[in-house]
């Protein structure tokens, strides 16, 4: 009985199974020409033109000679070159078609290591903050050899890449930084590809690996956009990154490149192990909160990042309009499996004027755009608040109230009637209508929709399920019998005298209740008289509302010392990030919203910053632009008609590009894929072999010839 067998026929791959026999026989390597055309042209030129010096007849001029000895020679050289005769063989031409023969071969650029490149390649540039680190060697570095950046070491490698590719190959260039971009299409034209990359710089953005994927999803499928796919010979997606990529969504993974193949390139330090590299420090992040009862304090917090082998100290400085303020030493651990060392520091400092707050490091580092961090500090200022009551004649309670708010010192308190309310769009749940403001009073007055700031309501409720306000038809004048003394915004307050002449029927969801969106819904009873709430707390989606079963013309609280006093605990209660009371600043992964004094809607400015980098602004009907997210760490300013503007700090503040570490596999879809050497990746030519047997050629050559002429 004889054993099956099975053969792989892979033309480069042989593969023989008998019984418990296997052998295998592997051919990794091939000759191809990357320019053939150059070495056929190079061919028809060179050849004929070297054949028809052997048929060319010497002009010979008259010598004096001391002997006819040599006359029999000359007459065989004359008639070797006489024209139109048949070529006698010699050992001289031989030689020299073999040497212009290797010639013609390097013009033709052979190379091994890879028997197919691919007819479609797409080249993806990580241009993010990391590959900004000064920590790696040039292409073939002698030793001693200053370090460049990884940015630089992948712009080489991807030209070495291109000039390696044959000249069939579709070439496709994509810039990789928090938005992939498409810097060149598939084109034949590989100068073309060679230019392009010139045009990309290094930005301090973070990388968004999943949108590079998206866009080469897109466009893996054929080079005209055809919705077919060859099996035989998918694109060839060669990635050039150090591979300091954010995890992939837990659920939902990385975005598939469909039949694709993807060859991951890494860049970095030389003699860095598989996931470490980058021994760099960095600061991660930065925050300013005003004090709540001074607000004239003000503390800054910082969070230092290092991925140093070893603890290493380093100096924090507090700047202040350019100005230092205070300074420390943080003690930053070394790192541990591939985790970076943290340490933190809380500053403190009294400030009611703003400026800009600045905390630097003093450290020589790899990566220089997270050495500092920035934030703008406005003064303190109250909340921005927008009161709307009915239309018509102004009663005595509504003026008390408007009073109460007044003497909170607000930023701004804007006092609207129900129609210009709705004109605004304050009455409905327009994001942009309501951005300008922290908290909305209502004052008799239900909205149409859920409005997305906080809220307070006398007399009326706001439109969640579950929850309304109505008359009470035997309602009769009841005392506040029950507060909650204890809450935050019942503090100081004294309810032992107010009388509630006409309270109202109001209903909450059970705290458990969920609306039809499946949202819960929390509620707190705050107030309440003889049988039923009169002051209730509702959270929803993590925005505050109080609501009061009664209007202020129905009670005698607005005339009660208690009410001020409730109204300043309710404001900081529902608005506790007023303006000025944080500091203001924007990462490179963040799209800022801008505006600038006098902005109008379609007006137009220029934002300047690092680098060189300007970009005209449009505001829209709110005011404001979107530039989208900004390229480089550092200040920014927005030059209006007139003059400057507002200033934008903008930081990296990012872990995973602080920590620069060389990732030896990238997960692309489940699918781990390994650093290749960069050898393997596009052929690897071997031109200059044949130029030197060119050379060895045209020595022999030499030689042989000048045996001919001893006499």
């Amino acid at each position: 009985m004889s054993c099956p067998q099975r053969v792989d026929h892979n033309p480069r791959t042989h593969r023989k199974e008998t019984g418990q026999l296997i052998v295998l026989i592997n051919i990794p390597i091939a000759l191809e020409f990357l320019a053939p055309l150059a070495g056929v042209i190079g061919a028809a030129i060179s050849v004929p033109a070297l054949l028809v010096l052997y048929f060319l007849k010497l002009r010979r001029r008259p010598i004096r000679v001391s002997s006819t000895l040599l006359w029999e020679q000359s007459v065989a050289d004359l008639q070797v070159n006489a024209p139109f005769r048949m070529i006698r063989p010699s050992w001289i031409l031989l030689l020299q078609l073999l040497a212009l023969a290797c010639l013609l071969l390097a013009m033709a650029r052979p190379s091994i290591d890879r028997p197919a490149s691919g007819s479609r390649v797409i080249l993806v540039l990580d241009a993010s903050a990391s590959m900004s680190a000064r920590d790696t060697l040039p292409i073939d570095a002698r030793p001693g050899a200053a370090n460049i950046t990884r940015f630089e070491r992948a712009h080489a490698e991807a030209r070495n890449l291109v000039s390696r590719l044959p000249d069939r190959t579709e070439v496709m260039l994509i810039a990789l930084s928090a938005r992939a971009q498409v810097i060149t299409p598939f084109t034949r034209n590989h100068q073309q590809v060679r230019q392009a990359l010139s045009t990309i710089r290094p930005t301090d953005q973070p990388a968004d690996l999943d949108d590079a994927l998206r866009v080469i999803s897109a466009f893996a499928r054929g080079s005209t956009g055809e919705e077919t796919e060859d099996a035989d010979d998918p694109p060839r997606v060669i990635l050039l990154s150090d591979g300091s990529f954010a995890p992939a969504n837990s659920e939902e993974g990385r975005p598939p490149i469909g039949n694709a193949l993807l060859e991951y390139l890494r860049i970095g330090p030389e003699q860095a192990s598989n996931d470490q590299g980058g021994e760099n420090i960095g600061i991660v992040a930065l925050a300013a909160q005003r004090d709540y009862d001074d607000p004239a304090l003000v503390r800054v917090f910082t969070r230092v990042q290092g991925t140093k082998s070893r603890r290493i100290s380093v100096g924090v400085s507090l700047l202040v309009n350019g100005l230092s303020i205070d300074a420390t030493t943080l003690d930053i651990p070394a790192r541990t499996d591939a985790e970076p060392g943290e340490a933190t520091h809380r500053f403190e400092l009294r400030n009611d004027a703003g400026g800009m707050l600045s905390v630097v490091l003093s450290i020589d580092d790899p990566l220089d755009a997270d050495d500092q961090a920035s934030l703008v500090l406005d003064p303190p200022a109250g909340p921005s608040i927008a009161v709307i009551r009915p239309d018509g004649p102004v009663t005595v309670g509504a003026s008390a109230l408007v009073t109460a708010l007044a003497t909170l010192d607000p930023a701004r308190l804007d006092v609207l009637g129900e129609t210009e309310a709705l004109r605004k769009g304050l009455l409905g749940q327009d994001a942009i209508a309501f951005a300008p403001f922290d908290l909305v009073v209502y004052d008799r007055v239900r909205p149409t929709a859920l409005p997305p700031v906080a809220s307070l309501s006398f007399g009326a409720t706001v439109p969640i399920p579950g929850l309304s306000i109505l008359p009470h038809e035997s309602a009769q004048p009841t005392p506040v019998t029950f507060w909650a003394r204890a809450h935050a915004v019942m503090r100081y307050v004294t309810l032992s005298d107010v009388i509630i002449d006409r309270p109202m029927q109001l209903s909450t969801p059970q705290p458990s209740a969920e609306d039809g969106t499946r949202t819960p819904v929390k509620t707190l009873e705050l107030a309440s008289g003889i049988d039923s709430p009169l002051i209730v707390l509702v959270e929803r989606e993590g925005v505050r509302r109080i609501l009061m079963a009664f209007a202020l013309d129905d009670t005698n609280w607005w005339r009660d010392l208690s009410f001020p006093t409730f109204m300043a605990n309710a404001v900081t209660y529902l608005a506790p990030t007023a303006k000025g009371s944080t500091g203001r600043a924007w990462t490179t992964a963040q799209a800022p919203l801008l505006t600038w004094p006098n902005a109008t809607p379609d007006a137009t400015a220029m934002l300047t910053g690092p680098d060189d980098f300007s970009v005209q602004l449009h505001a829209g009907e709110d005011r404001r632009a979107a530039p989208g997210p900004l390229p480089f760490v550092g200040l920014y300013e927005i030059h209006s008609a007139s003059g400057a503007g507002a200033v934008v700090p903008v930081n990296l503040l990012n872990t995973i590009e602080s920590a620069a570490f060389m990732k030896s596999t990238v997960d692309i879809g489940g699918q781990i894929t390994t650093a290749t050497p960069a050898a393997a990746i596009a052929p690897r030519e071997i031109w200059w072999w044949f130029i030197l047997a060119a050379l060895v050629m045209t020595s022999v050559e030499w030689l042989v010839f000048a045996h001919r002429l001893r006499i």
